[in-house]
Formats: C-alpha cells, sequence, structure tokens
C-alpha cells in the first residue's frame, strides 16, 4: 500500500469538499490515487466536520448556562453513563 503525506492527504481532502467539490474519478485520475483511498479520506474529513461541529454545539449549549445548571448538567452526563455502564 502506498503512503501518503498528512499535507497530501489533507489537500485532496480540501478539493473534494466544498467550495471545490472535484469528484472522487477526476481526482483518482489526474492525482494516481485509488478511488478507494479517496472515498475513505474524503469520509474521514466528512467525520471531522461532524465532530467539530458537535463539538462547538456542545460549547454553545454548556456556555449559556449558570454555574448551577452545568452542575446539573454534569450530574445527569455521570448518572446516565453509569446506567448505560451497567
Amino acid at each position: 500500500m502506498k503512503r501518503y503525506s498528512p499535507e497530501k492527504k489533507r489537500a485532496m481532502q480540501k478539493k473534494m469538499l466544498p467550495p471545490y467539490n472535484i469528484s472522487i474519478s477526476s481526482l483518482a485520475k489526474s492525482e494516481g490515487i485509488s478511488k478507494s483511498t479517496l472515498i475513505r479520506w474524503r469520509k474521514e474529513a466528512l467525520t471531522q466536520i461532524k465532530i467539530q461541529h458537535l463539538q462547538n454545539e456542545q460549547t454553545l449549549i454548556y456556555r449559556d448556562k449558570t454555574p448551577s445548571e452545568k452542575n446539573i448538567h454534569e450530574g445527569l452526563q455521570f448518572t446516565i453513563k453509569t446506567i448505560i455502564k451497567i
């Protein structure tokens, strides 16, 4: 399996996402990278974007709470995590 530098991977991910939206087929032909590799990189990039979005949402939700509400929220999260483990 050929190894690509992180810089090359990021450059390809950027080309596959907005505003460029270059097709995987076109990139595979022009860059000489397999379609399966490009598909995997695109999925990884989209997953990372979703994670960042959720973290930003969580920060906004958490930031709007008073200190006592934050303690209640943390307590509920701990309780839910404990119940899920049981």
